[in-house]
C-alpha cells in the first residue's frame, strides 16, 4: 500500500475526508464545507 506522504527536501503529506457523508446530515453547515481535502508541506523554511 503506498503512503499519502512523499518528497526529500520537501515532505508532502496529503488527507481529507474522500466523500463528505457526515457534513450533509447537518443541515446548518454550508455546502461549500462538505468534505476537503489538506496539504502540508513540511520543511519549508520560515518566512518564505
Amino acid at each position: 500500500m503506498l503512503g499519502n506522504s512523499f518528497g526529500r527536501m520537501f515532505r508532502i503529506t496529503t488527507c481529507g475526508e474522500s466523500y463528505s457523508g457526515g457534513f450533509r446530515k447537518d443541515p446548518s453547515i454550508p455546502s461549500e464545507l462538505y468534505g476537503g481535502q489538506m496539504v502540508i508541506i513540511d520543511g519549508v523554511p520560515p518566512g518564505l
